[in-house]
């Protein structure tokens, strides 16, 4: 028989005597702490699908599943779901401190995996508010590489080129004392190693000097012709457009496409090599598709890929 089986004027009478009515508070309240806060049993819920909300949109536009405009749905309907997450958390704190119910160790994961989802989004709030307002970087703002993305996606504007380079002015025109041809190929070589894909290409062309020899003009390679260049992805479009990098001259130029770490943002990336007096000046530029702000990801791929090949002519004339 239990300590409130029946009353009687006020009393409670249990297996032994009657109690008073304060025991059958503090019973009462021995029985409100037994329960679990309903606030820390859909946090536990919630939270974790706000985080599987955010990666399953961030893969599915990172593999090409969908575009832009619906991923970002997706992770702002991820963010809500963890903001609501939190909320319910500390309902459920204040619920155990009053109330003295149980749940603070699922109220405690539920906020733990929230913060985790809703860290990448501070970070961006970070960037947004510290790092430079561009969209990308170039490291010769008076006489930029030149992009068929730029005619695709209308850019190139030289005030907007100006204030890229003045956000990051380590960001400079490289000088090797190497041939052009020789460094054209270092550059190829870098551009892949740090993960950008090449798209298209034009190799400098140096001029065939003709020899007389016993009498008759001898060339070791014969003079290229201007041709049309046919680009991998096979796009009409870059093909017509294409016929201004088809003039033969001592400069080379490729241009290549990388991708963002974790969501995979596309940026378009030209690297420019010219034939000097004294060997040839490397020039770079990378530019975001979308978008005013890059968060700094354009300098960094510009600044891995000119380390990468600083070290490679380095190593080489090691060698």
């Amino acid at each position: 028989m239990s300590a409130v089986d029946f009353e009687y004027n006020g009393f409670k009478k249990s297996g032994s005597g009657y109690q008073g009515a304060s025991f059958a508070r503090i019973s009462a309240g021995q029985q409100t702490r037994e329960d679990v806060s309903r606030s820390a049993i859909w946090a536990r819920k919630t939270a974790p699908l706000g985080l599987a909300t955010i990666m399953l949109g961030a893969l599915l536009h990172r593999f090409g599943f969908i575009p832009v405009d619906e991923m970002l749905s997706v992770l702002g309907a991820g963010a809500l779901l963890a903001l609501a997450a939190v909320g319910m958390s500390l309902n459920s704190f204040i619920d155990i401190w009053q109330l003295g119910v149980r749940g603070f160790f699922r109220a405690a994961v539920a906020l733990v995996i929230s913060l985790i989802t809703l860290a990448p989004f501070a970070l961006v709030v970070i960037g947004l508010l510290y790092l430079p307002k561009v969209s990308g970087v170039t490291t010769s703002a008076e006489d930029p590489p030149l992009m068929l993305a730029d005619i695709a996606f209308g850019r190139v504007d030289q005030q907007v080129l100006t204030d890229q380079q003045a956000a990051y002015p380590a960001i400079q025109t490289q000088e090797f004392p190497l041939p052009a041809p020789q460094v054209y190929d270092l550059a190829r070589g870098a551009a892949e190693r740090t993960g950008l894909n090449i798209t298209f290409e034009l190799p400098p062309i140096v001029a065939t000097k003709f020899i007389e020899v016993e009498g008759e003009s001898v060339a070791s390679i014969p003079a290229p012709r201007a041709k049309p260049i046919v680009l991998r992805d096979g796009s009409v479009m870059r093909r017509t457009v294409a016929k201004f990098y088809t003039e033969a001259s001592a400069e080379g130029v490729f241009e290549a496409s990388g991708k963002t770490p974790v969501l995979g943002f596309i940026d378009d990336v030209a690297v420019r090599v010219r034939a000097t007096n004294n060997g040839s000046t490397v020039d770079v530029r990378s530019a975001s598709r979308i978008g005013d702000h890059d968060l700094g990801a354009n300098a960094r791929r510009v600044q891995a890929f000119l380390r990468e090949l600083d070290l490679t002519v380095k190593a080489l004339s090691v060698n």
